[in-house]
Protein backbone atom coordinates (compact mmCIF):
# COMPACT_ATOMS: atom_id res chain seq x y z
CA UNK A 1 0.00 0.00 0.00
CA UNK A 2 1.09 3.85 -0.30
CA UNK A 3 1.54 5.91 2.07
CA UNK A 4 0.46 9.68 2.27
CA UNK A 5 3.75 10.86 0.35
CA UNK A 6 4.00 8.28 -1.99
CA UNK A 7 0.60 8.82 -3.27
CA UNK A 8 1.15 12.95 -3.73
CA UNK A 9 4.10 12.36 -5.31
CA UNK A 10 2.38 9.65 -8.09
CA UNK A 11 -0.15 12.35 -8.36
CA UNK A 12 1.97 14.92 -9.12
CA UNK A 13 4.35 12.89 -11.86
CA UNK A 14 1.34 12.07 -13.39
CA UNK A 15 0.16 15.38 -13.56
CA UNK A 16 3.36 17.56 -14.23
CA UNK A 17 1.65 20.42 -15.99
CA UNK A 18 -0.61 21.20 -12.80
CA UNK A 19 3.32 21.64 -10.80
CA UNK A 20 4.09 25.28 -11.30
CA UNK A 21 7.04 25.30 -9.76
CA UNK A 22 9.91 23.78 -11.74
CA UNK A 23 12.27 23.14 -9.27
CA UNK A 24 9.58 21.33 -7.21
CA UNK A 25 8.53 19.25 -10.11
CA UNK A 26 12.56 18.37 -10.31
CA UNK A 27 12.51 17.34 -6.54
CA UNK A 28 9.13 15.41 -7.22
CA UNK A 29 11.78 13.38 -9.63
CA UNK A 30 14.83 13.02 -7.63
CA UNK A 31 12.11 11.27 -4.97
CA UNK A 32 10.92 9.15 -7.29
CA UNK A 33 13.91 7.78 -8.60
CA UNK A 34 15.02 7.78 -4.98
CA UNK A 35 12.04 5.40 -4.54
CA UNK A 36 12.85 3.27 -7.72
CA UNK A 37 16.29 2.69 -6.71
CA UNK A 38 15.25 1.36 -2.84
CA UNK A 39 13.10 -0.56 -4.00
CA UNK A 40 14.99 -2.27 -7.00
CA UNK A 41 17.52 -2.86 -4.65
CA UNK A 42 15.21 -4.43 -2.29
CA UNK A 43 14.01 -6.47 -5.18
CA UNK A 44 17.47 -7.58 -5.79
CA UNK A 45 18.21 -8.43 -2.47
CA UNK A 46 15.08 -10.76 -2.03
CA UNK A 47 16.76 -13.01 -5.33
CA UNK A 48 19.44 -13.22 -4.25
CA UNK A 49 18.31 -14.37 -0.39
CA UNK A 50 15.78 -16.81 -2.71
CA UNK A 51 18.82 -18.36 -4.38
CA UNK A 52 20.95 -18.95 -1.12
CA UNK A 53 17.86 -20.45 0.27
CA UNK A 54 17.37 -23.45 -2.36
CA UNK A 55 19.56 -26.31 -1.90
CA UNK A 56 22.17 -26.81 -4.93
CA UNK A 57 20.55 -29.01 -7.70
CA UNK A 58 22.52 -31.91 -8.58
CA UNK A 59 22.65 -33.94 -11.69
CA UNK A 60 20.60 -36.75 -11.54
CA UNK A 61 22.51 -40.19 -11.19
CA UNK A 62 23.10 -42.56 -13.82
CA UNK A 63 21.12 -45.74 -13.49
CA UNK A 64 23.65 -48.72 -12.76
CA UNK A 65 24.43 -51.52 -15.69
CA UNK A 66 23.40 -55.07 -15.30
Amino acid sequence: MLDDNTKELVRNLNNPHRVVNIMALFKFCERAATIIQDQAAELHQAAADTLRAQPAKTAPKKAAKK
